[in-house]
C-alpha cells in the first residue's frame, strides 16, 4: 500500500505541479534557458513553485467567491 501511495504521489507532484511550476520559471528567466532544460533541471523546485501557483489560484477564487 506504501508503494502505491509513493507512486501516485510522484505522480502527481512530478507531472502535474513540475509543469506549471517550469512555466514560471521559464517565464521569469527571461526565456534564456529552454523550457526542457529548466523542466529536467530540478523537479523540487518547480513542483514548489506549481505548488505556490496551484494556491494562489484556488486562494484568489475562493476570495473573490466570498
Amino acid at each position: 500500500m506504501e508503494f502505491v501511495l509513493k507512486a501516485l504521489f510522484d505522480i502527481v507532484v512530478g507531472y502535474l505541479l513540475a509543469y506549471p511550476g517550469a512555466l514560471i520559471i521559464w517565464l521569469f528567466s527571461n526565456k534564456e534557458r529552454s523550457f526542457k532544460e529548466i523542466y529536467r533541471e530540478d523537479v523540487f523546485w518547480n513542483s514548489l513553485v506549481g505548488g505556490l501557483l496551484v494556491s494562489l489560484v484556488i486562494l484568489a477564487i475562493y476570495f473573490a467567491l466570498r
